[in-house]
């Protein structure tokens, strides 16, 4: 019977074990402490995350400045978030809008073909070509990096449009902006991937 090798399966089984040594040596076996530890912030638990998971430490170097993506530590505290806020207080951070966009492979071809990002003639080529680029490569850096700040640039518009509505609608935040790329990704693949290809890179962080 033919099937699919998983990628990067030995790394993934180190997470998983490194994940649960942790949780037995410093949580007392549940991830429920550590969220409990961060007294509902959403930034407290981000950094409980980074400071004892290792598999979460998704940081990189570019022009000689380490950056910081957190995609995975991210999306863990805006899921707990988004499932948990209304059913229970700990989860119900008031800081949620000091999460970034998630940046992974999908979000920036969207904003590519909404016209956020603009790529070079060269780096397209490089993307069409189906090329991997190196976790951590500056192609690779900038590509999450400009998605980031495309998504809080529109944020910050947004925001200036809705002034004066007060507390009629809740705030926008990057979540927000990133689930609408995400999801108009999966509603136009057909017509986006023909236009605007992803870019590759084989990882444990996104």
């Amino acid at each position: 019977m033919l099937g699919f090798s998983i990628p990067l399966i030995d790394e993934r089984v180190k997470a998983i074990n490194e994940s649960g040594r942790v949780l037995l040596e410093k949580w007392n076996g549940s991830f429920y402490n550590c969220i409990l530890a961060a007294e509902r912030s959403a930034e407290k638990l981000l950094n409980i995350i980074v400071e004892h998971f290792e598999s979460f430490r998704d940081f990189a170097e570019f022009h000689g400045q380490k950056v910081s993506f957190l995609k995975r530590a991210q999306i863990l505290v805006a899921d707990l978030y988004a499932a948990l806020k209304d059913d229970d207080p700990a989860c119900a951070f008031p800081d949620i809008g000091i999460l970034t966009m998630f940046a992974d492979y999908r979000v920036p071809q969207a904003l590519a073909f909404l016209g956020v990002l603009e790529y070079s003639n060269e780096l397209l080529e490089i993307l069409k070509s189906n090329h991997c680029l190196e976790n951590g490569s500056p192609e690779e850096v900038e590509l999450r990096g400009a998605s980031i700040w495309g998504c809080q640039r529109i944020v910050t518009a947004i925001q200036k449009l809705r002034t004066g509505e007060g507390d009629i609608v809740r705030p926008i935040n990057a979540m927000d902006v990133d689930i609408f790329a995400w999801v108009y990704r999966r509603k136009h693949a057909a017509e986006i991937e023909e236009k605007v290809p992803f870019h590759r890179t084989r990882c444990i962080y996104y």
